[in-house]
C-alpha cells in the first residue's frame, strides 16, 4: 500500500500506564505525511443533501486513489459496523450523487492536482484500516462474530459496486 514503507507499522507511543495511546487520527496523520496520501478525516462533503455535518468520504486517499477508512476497534463491534458502513455509503455516494463527487474531487484538486482519482474514476478501492487490542493481527475468529456479518455484507455491496476492497491490520 505504501512506496515509501508500511502505513499500518508505525512506531508505538505508550501513555504514563503503558499502554498504547495511538488512536485513529495519530495513525491518519502519520499515513497521510508520506508521499502521494491526502488527508481527509474530519474534511467533510458538504452538499444540498448532506448539510450539517457533511459526508465523510475516507480518513486518507491514497496515491492509488485507495479510500482508505481507519477505525481501533477494542471493547466493542460498533467501530467496526461504522467502518464498514463508511466504505459503503463512500462508495455508493461518490457513484450516484454528482454533486458529492465533484465536491470531493474538488477537495482532492485542491490538495494534488495532478491526482490519478481526478482522471480515473473507475474501479474504485476501499482499504478498511483497522486497529485491534493490542495490535493483533486481523483473522476471521480475531472480529467480533456481528463484526464478521457486516464486513462480509460490506465486501459483496463494495464489489456489486465495482470497489476493490482490502482489509489492513494497524501494527505500531
Amino acid at each position: 500500500m505504501s512506496r515509501s514503507g508500511d502505513p499500518a507499522r508505525l512506531n508505538t507511543k505508550l501513555n504514563s500506564d503503558g499502554q498504547d495511546s495511538h488512536d485513529e487520527d495519530w495513525f491518519n496523520h502519520r499515513a497521510a505525511e508520506q508521499d502521494g496520501y491526502l488527508l481527509f478525516d474530519k474534511k467533510n462533503v458538504h452538499t444540498s443533501k448532506f448539510k450539517g455535518g457533511g459526508l465523510e468520504i475516507c480518513d486518507v486517499l491514497g496515491p492509488d486513489s485507495q479510500l482508505i477508512c481507519v477505525k481501533k476497534a477494542t471493547f466493542s463491534t460498533a467501530p467496526l459496523n461504522h467502518l464498514f458502513a463508511q466504505g459503503v455509503i463512500a462508495v455508493e455516494t461518490l457513484r450516484s450523487d454528482l454533486e458529492v463527487r465533484a465536491k470531493f474531487l474538488q477537495q482532492v484538486a485542491a490538495q494534488s492536482p495532478a491526482h490519478r482519482l481526478i482522471e480515473d474514476f473507475g474501479t474504485l478501492r476501499v482499504v478498511f484500516g483497522i486497529l485491534l487490542k493490542d495490535g493483533e493481527d486481523i483473522a476471521v475468529d480475531s472480529l467480533f462474530a456481528f463484526a464478521q456479518v457486516s464486513l462480509l455484507q460490506a465486501v459483496r455491496r463494495l464489489r456489486a459496486m465495482n470497489a476493490d476492497v482490502e482489509v489492513i491490520a494497524i501494527r505500531r
